[in-house]
């Protein structure tokens, strides 16, 4: 089928200037370790009273071969009263910004253990968190928890703040009031005293990174589940009740039974513990057996319509073998736990929701990705793994590690096969559980696995930095039956930006249902390829596997990316197409494919959605058929048939329409774009329907809110004088 390639010599596009090369520093690469830290012990006092924290944290550490004179630790804010060793001895120290460097009594000998001890006070301002409320409760309800990742923990305790050591945990949290204490590993007892407090006991033997350590204690309702004996608890804030807590969290045993056979490691901890926080700073922190959750992914069977806390669920569960059990040995590999968390997170979806949601949360993920990486300024061209090349510390590692590490996993599953793809995973989580990983680790468990070298695809994505852009332009010759590709890459390169050589797959369509496939490699500036085919295509696609985090512009007919639309086997192709018709007004191929796809109830819901967002661009043309998806099964398409519909002239069909929608519409989603469209069109016809919705009772008062918002718009639209008086806010139930 391939009859020739031609391959200019290669000219990057619009070369940058290359810029000087400098070593990174140690913040990037890891700071150095005087000694290894073999555990962590903390016996304190956590007073949500006055916001501080007491007592003693204690490191127990083993000198290195060569011996240890001193001792280095991070903290910031600590009131120090005393620092002595295990035989009670005062020992000298000193404080040099966050850095606290302590000298051993006696110099210790090679392999000789120590433990150093630290009495001392704060009131934090990073890493642990006193919250006074919860809107679960009516009453004040304390929490306190605390936030590790990156290096916070040193804010409330002295510790070797870096992930490149592990250690065993012990602790003693003393609290007031009668709340709960849930921490890492095992509760080994709980003892009351008569000054009204409690003092919990943890333990967890097995060595870990610290910024995994956990506490969080409130006034928690606990639910649980059982998984092959092991205990799965559900931590929630006072007055929430068990079907709330698991609707959030309820699929976590399942979730387990998948990561565990799929991997081929199971779950390696005695337990698994969830507790949703209020006030919480990110989604969800992944600490080693008790994972930290926002408590606003908690939601009611209504909300459940339009949001799932399944994903959040997912990705932190997955990052108890990619993150906790097996650990980047410094932040440049960050890649190595949110990647691959992101990644398994998607596989989780596949497993549960099937293949075509899959292929469109993956193109999710790309998207997400070259969205941030589009952008200007140099760190939209950093490579993931950072070294000297890149000299740029990605904070948080935004969607390098977590979206296009996810896409990276993806192409190395394609590659490999789902069979070559397991025996990889499974040898890279066996041969570096219980230690720090590096990207090598990774690359090295493939090759053992499957004798695949992929060190090509690591250099690109991994090491190198930016993306490809493909533009690929082609030309039919009826008299030869041939087809010309020519496929140019335009991203600017430099030292960090390469012209990609890659794999890319290839499918021709033809009538009555026949495909071909050709793969091919892509390895120039700019290729042209000719193929024999029997007959013009109906269409070609470029990355017929939809597996490239790349830009593709191919110039091709409306009735070609309509044919795609319907019919192309891989739902992100399809996804694809849908975004081209958008971007054709007054094509009729585009509008009739586009009207097609939205009402065809086998296409996945994410896909009808799309379709009716691409419609918007069509006007008029596309109203009775964003009318139709009114009455859509999933509440996603009829959020998106209203959102278009608001960006349409108001008539009277549709005002009749949204306002039986804003009253009858069982999603809070579609209701509020309902109360949003009235306001976006100023409609008054739609002031009694809007009281009305003031009215109703909703999780979080999101309908009285959006209600509330779109008569003040009506009321200053109107300008006839003092505004009525907006409905008061209703008090919400426990829970609401």
């Amino acid at each position: 089928m391939l009859l020739s390639a031609s391959a200019p010599a290669q000219a990057p596009a619009e070369a940058q200037p290359r810029r000087p090369l400098a070593a990174d520093t140690q913040r990037q690469n890891g700071y150095d370790r005087d000694v290894d830290l073999l555990k962590i012990e903390l016996d304190l006092t956590l007073d949500h009273r006055d916001k501080s924290v007491y007592g003693t944290a204690t490191s127990e550490v083993r000198a290195f071969p060569g011996g240890a004179e001193t001792l280095t630790l991070h903290a910031h804010g600590l009131e120090i009263e005393a620092i002595y060793d295990g035989h009670d001895r005062p020992l000298g120290w000193m404080q040099e910004d966050d850095r606290l460097r302590i000298w051993f009594a006696v110099p210790l000998r090679g392999d000789e253990t120590e433990s150093v001890s630290l009495r001392y006070r704060a009131q934090p301002e990073k890493g642990l968190y006193f919250v006074e409320r919860s809107e679960f409760s009516p009453r004040p309800s304390p929490q306190i928890w605390s936030q590790g990742q990156d290096e916070d923990h040193h804010n409330w305790f002295p510790l070797w703040d870096y992930p490149n050591d592990r250690a065993g945990f012990e602790a003693w949290f003393r609290v007031f009031d009668g709340l709960k204490v849930v921490s890492n590993g095992t509760l080994l007892g709980v003892r009351q005293s008569t000054d009204g407090s409690a003092t919990w006991h943890w333990q967890f033997r097995q060595a870990f990174a610290p910024y995994l350590i956990s506490v969080a204690a409130g006034r928690w309702e606990a639910y649980f589940d059982t998984w092959r004996g092991k205990r799965i608890g559900y931590y929630v804030p006072e007055g929430c009740d068990a079907a709330t807590a698991r609707r959030s969290f309820g699929e976590t045993p399942q979730m387990l039974s998948f990561f565990s056979d799929a991997i081929g490691v199971p779950y390696p901890y005695e337990k698994y513990d969830q507790v949703a926080v209020s006030e919480f700073l990110y989604g969800g922190m992944e600490n080693i057996t008790a994972t930290t959750q926002t408590d606003r992914t908690l939601h009611d069977a209504r909300a459940a319509l339009d949001q799932s806390s399944r994903g959040l669920v997912a990705h932190e569960l997955a990052h108890q073998w990619f993150g906790d059990l097996l650990t980047c040995r410094g932040w440049d590999e960050l890649w190595l736990n949110e990647g691959f968390a992101t990644y398994f997170q998607c596989l989780y979806d596949e497993h549960r929701l099937g293949h075509d949601y899959f292929e469109l949360e993956m193109e999710d993920v790309r998207r997400s990705y070259l969205a941030a990486a589009g952008g200007a300024g140099d760190e939209s061209r950093l490579p993931m793994v950072e070294d000297f090349r890149s000299r740029c510390k990605q904070e948080g590692g935004g969607s390098h590690v977590y979206s296009k590490g996810a896409a990276v996993l993806h192409m190395i599953r394609r590659e490999l096969g789902d069979e070559g793809w397991w025996r990889a995973i499974e040898l890279y989580v066996r041969r570096h559980q219980w230690d720090l990983v590096e990207t090598q680790d990774f690359e090295r468990a493939i090759f053992d696995a499957t004798g695949r070298n992929l060190r090509s695809l690591f250099e690109q994505w991994v090491h190198c930095g930016g993306f490809p852009r493909f533009t690929i332009a082609q030309d039919w010759t009826p008299a030869t039956s041939t087809l010309r590709l020519t496929v140019r890459q335009t991203q600017p390169t430099d030292e960090l930006v390469p012209i990609f050589s890659v794999p890319v797959s290839l499918q021709f369509y033809f009538d009555f249902g026949i495909a071909l496939r050709e793969d091919i490699q892509v390895t120039a500036a700019e290729q042209s390829i000719e193929f024999s085919l029997p007959e013009r295509p109906l269409n070609v696609v470029f990355d017929a596997d939809a597996v490239l985090p790349a830009v593709i512009e191919h110039a091709k007919p409306a009735e070609w990316w309509a044919y795609q639309a319907e019919n192309d086997p891989n739902a992100a192709c399809r996804r694809r197409a849908l975004d081209v018709l958008a971007g054709l007004p007054g094509a009729e191929p585009a509008v009739i494919s586009l009207r097609r796809v939205l009402a065809d109830r086998k296409q996945e819901a994410g896909l009808r959605a799309a379709a009716a967002a691409a419609l918007l661009p069509h006007g008029e043309s596309a109203r009775a058929a964003l009318l139709g998806g009114l009455r859509d099964e999933s509440a996603q398409v009829r959020e998106a048939c209203v959102r278009s519909l608001a960006q349409l002239p108001q008539d009277e069909r549709t005002l009749e329409a949204l306002r039986f929608t804003l009253r009858n519409d069982k999603s809070y989603a579609v209701v509020i774009g309902c109360a949003e469209t009235f306001a976006a069109w100023k409609a008054a016809e739609a002031r009694t329907d809007l009281e009305w919705l003031t009215e109703q009772h909703s999780w979080r008062n999101q309908l009285y809110r959006a209600a509330a918002a779109a008569l003040q718009q009506l009321d200053a639209a109107a300008d006839q004088g003092p505004a009525p008086a907006t409905p008061r806010e209703p008090s919400p139930d426990p829970g609401y």
